[in-house]
Parts: structure tokens; sequence; C-alpha cells
């Protein structure tokens, strides 16, 4: 009797810690899902980081996000401190993103973009190889590359 008390004492435990683990996956999840679909420029630039969703198309979603506002108009005609917070914010997304998964070629080429913005020359050049390394054959992401490589050939 005593041992069956201790095992279900536990077992609820472990249900419990389950639980709460699940519901705070969920709601990075939704968080990243809320970034690649309707966070605005505001909402990037409040982002004050955090544990990212261990998904890949989380991953994506942020990096969908991240992308769309940094290239929108009004990403692009932010000034000064504004500007600095919005691609700091993009440039925490892509570093843990990086980070986590080395071998995503599409956060490889973020981070190439977000190295351009800030004049990293050198940060372009090796995002930019790097996501050709691990994306050679992923059309989509190539016609992205191509552009901005072609745009930048000097650098």
């Amino acid at each position: 009797m005593r041992i069956r008390t201790i095992l279900l004492l536990v077992l609820a435990g472990a249900f419990g810690a389950l639980s709460v683990y699940a519901a705070t996956l969920a709601q990075r999840e939704y968080t990243a899902y809320r970034a690649g679909t309707t966070w605005g420029v505001a909402e990037f630039q409040a982002f004050s980081g955090g544990a990212l969703a261990p998904s890949h198309s989380a991953n994506q979603n942020w990096l969908d996000g991240c992308l769309r506002v940094v290239t929108s108009t009004k990403g692009r005609l932010l000034y000064g401190e504004n500007r600095t917070r919005l691609l700091a914010s993009c440039n925490y997304i892509v570093a843990a993103i990086t980070k986590a998964t080395p071998n995503n070629a599409y956060a490889w080429y973020f981070q190439a973009y977000l190295a351009l913005q800030v004049g990293a020359d050198s940060e372009f050049n090796a995002a930019l190889l790097k996501s050709y390394e691990f994306g050679p054959t992923e059309q989509w992401i190539a016609e992205l590359r191509v552009p901005l490589a072609e745009r930048e050939l000097p650098r």
C-alpha cells in the first residue's frame, strides 16, 4: 500500500512537470507562429530575447518574420537607435537558430543579410559561404542568395 502511494505521487509529479514543459513549448511555438505571420517592427524591436521553440517550423517562422520586417518599407526607413534595435533583435534570433541548428542554410543567408546591413564584410562573406555549404541544392535559398551576392560582388 505504501509503495503504491509513493509510486502514485511520483507519477503525478512527473505528469505535472511534463504538463508544464509541454505548455512552455506550446507557448514558444505559438510565439514563433505569431512572429512569422503578424508581428511588425514594434514587436520585433520589443522582443528581448529568451528561448526559442526547438522545432524547424518555428525557426522558419522566426526567420520569415524577421526578414519580412527588416526588408519592409517601414523597416528600411528606420534609422538610428530604432534600426539598431530591430537589427539586434533579429541578429539574436538568427544567432540562436544557427547555434541550435548550424546546418540551416536559410538562417545563414539571413545572417549574411544582417551582416551586410551593419557593414561587416567578413561576416557577410562567411555567412553566405555557410549558406551555400549547407544548402547547395536548395533552389529557393539560391534564388535569395544570388541577388544578394551579385549586388555585393565587390565585397
